[in-house]
């Protein structure tokens, strides 16, 4: 048996409680007992979701700031009207591809715009 909570984090899990408004905990009991999974189970994936979800934003976010950056050292940039265009052909006879648009590549954590 477990003694302490640096036993059991020594051992690759933590143990925490987290509080929950009676509403949101009876959702959880009640998904339990549907789903025949336990809570630990429901709340484990619940935190493994957003966690994924959050670092999806934070890699969002880089990426942004990696493009501003490319667009202030050289300009270059896809503008809306092409994009609508290109788009616009998706799921039609007359599907293109990106012609009329600079390729992007990631080069040393930048993005490059290239013709």
């Amino acid at each position: 048996m477990l003694n302490s909570f640096n036993e059991l984090k020594r051992k690759g899990n933590i143990l925490f409680d987290v509080i929950l408004d009676s509403e949101l905990e009876n959702r959880l009991a009640a998904l339990a007992e549907r789903t025949h999974r336990s809570i630990s189970h429901h709340a484990k994936i619940a935190l493994e979701r957003y966690i994924e979800q959050e670092e999806a934003k934070e890699r969002a976010d880089s990426e942004s700031l990696l493009r501003w950056e490319a667009y202030k050292e050289d300009g270059e940039f896809i503008n809306n009207q092409s994009v609508m265009n290109w788009l616009d052909t998706w799921g039609t006879d007359q599907e293109t591809i990106r012609t009329e648009t600079p390729l992007i590549t990631i080069y040393n954590n930048k993005f490059v715009c290239k013709n």
